[in-house]
């Protein structure tokens, strides 16, 4: 626990006592009450000291050098705009590039990304959010009002799905400037997908890809792990050897895959690994391990955020099965000519 010892204050209440803040922790602080007393009315002074529970101030994220460095899902996007190389561990090197980026900012030259210098890199973690107006196709709705964010504290977003790739600038990667961390094109069930809000122009390629824009990276995440459940062969399980088979589809060579899903499921999904489609925990390791082997560096979304696309994923299979599964059954009673309603009723929970 953190501690600090600042110039005793000394303030009057009601009575004449004084208060005195002697130290103030991380959780609690130390006070003593002070008391004169007054003789005249038979009142003694005292003294005494006091602890009281205080909320510990809110911290505002701040990416710094560690020792030793370990990956961090911030330092591979920080490492990168700052045109350094991206191994995703802040270590002296890292350091040492935040500290010329602020001094050419006029920043305090720390070496650490707070606010300050994290709001000049174009980092958005320390935002509630941002309105947006956007126009079609970035829009694919009458609304063209949207509210950018993340879902979970302190989470990387968005804001600028708009904006030209621009190759000497990481922001503008397909991938991040959607929160479509997939890079999911444009899919028939989009419209009914929680947080879609439209579509990039096509990237040119002979695929023609046009990529889904969301407004968070959550739903970007939610998005694939329906995809995957949609578009995988096998909807129970597969061995990350065969998951590997599935994505380069015959083209680059499976080992550059193998090595980065083992280095970024931090050692847990290797060749031979059974990945349960239906276990949360194991399809956010996938996730993590498949967008960040694409970004070459750890992807910029914490766990949380992961795990939050992933649950939210999860929710809207079991929507859809749910729907899937009214429409066999009110088929399947318009052909016996029994009544949907009565049908349904047998099968599905009131």
């Amino acid at each position: 626990m953190s501690s600090s010892s600042p110039p005793a204050l000394a303030e009057p209440i009601a009575d004449g006592t004084q208060v005195n803040i002697l130290q103030r922790h991380d959780s609690w602080c130390e006070v003593t009450l002070v008391a004169p007393g007054r003789p005249e009315n038979g009142q003694r002074g005292f003294v005494r000291t006091i602890y009281i529970n205080e909320e510990p101030a809110a911290r505002e994220p701040v990416f710094e050098e560690k020792n030793p460095p370990g990956p961090h899902h911030m330092t591979g996007l920080i490492q990168s705009i700052l045109h350094i190389t991206a191994d995703s561990k802040f270590g002296t090197s890292t350091t040492t590039a935040v500290r010329r980026f602020q001094q050419s900012k006029g920043l305090p030259q720390t070496g650490k990304v707070d606010r300050a210098t994290g709001e000049a890199l174009g980092l958005t973690n320390w935002m509630n959010g941002k309105d947006r107006v956007l126009a079609a196709p970035f829009s694919e709705t009458s609304q063209t009002a949207w509210h950018f964010k993340s879902l979970t504290k302190d989470g990387f977003f968005s804001h600028w799905p708009d904006a030209p790739r621009v190759l000497s600038n990481p922001l503008t990667a397909r991938a991040l400037r959607t929160n479509n961390p997939g890079a999911i094109n444009r899919a028939s069930w989009r419209k009914s997908f929680p947080g879609f809000v439209g579509n990039t122009h096509s990237d040119g390629s002979d695929d023609d890809n046009v990529t889904m824009v969301f407004s968070s990276p959550e739903y970007g995440v939610a998005a694939w792990r329906f995809w995957f459940w949609r578009n995988v062969p096998n909807k129970i399980s597969a061995t990350v050897a065969q998951i590997v088979e599935f994505y380069r589809g015959g083209g680059p060579p499976a080992e550059p895959y193998l090595r980065d899903y083992y280095k970024y499921s931090n050692g847990l999904l290797d060749r031979n690994t059974v990945v349960q489609f239906n276990d949360n925990e194991q399809m956010f390791l996938l996730a993590r391990s498949v967008f960040s082997h694409e970004a070459s560096y750890w992807f910029p979304l914490s766990d949380e955020q992961f795990r939050t696309g992933i649950r939210i994923g999860m929710e809207h299979i079991e929507r859809e099965k749910n729907e899937s599964m009214r429409e066999r059954i009110t088929r399947n009673a318009y052909e016996f000519g029994v009544s949907a309603a009565d049908a349904m009723a047998d099968f599905l929970p009131r």
